[in-house]
């Protein structure tokens, strides 16, 4: 699971979130990525945490 904002000053999605979510992808890794219209850095949490909570049920 990936969270982030696309607005983030300090860890820019392009730069890494992106880097780290296509890699996954093309090399078969599974990853769920939820990403934050107009979030900066903080705050890092979802306000409904539901997808994270599925997510970890489905993959533990």
């Amino acid at each position: 699971m990936f969270i982030c904002g696309d607005s983030d000053t300090i860890v820019p999605y392009i730069e890494n979130g992106k880097l780290l979510y296509d890699y996954y992808t093309a090399n078969g890794g599974k990853i769920t990525q939820i990403v934050k219209p107009g979030c900066d850095h903080h705050p890092h949490g979802l306000e409904d945490m539901t997808p994270l909570i599925e997510f970890t049920y489905e993959n533990y």
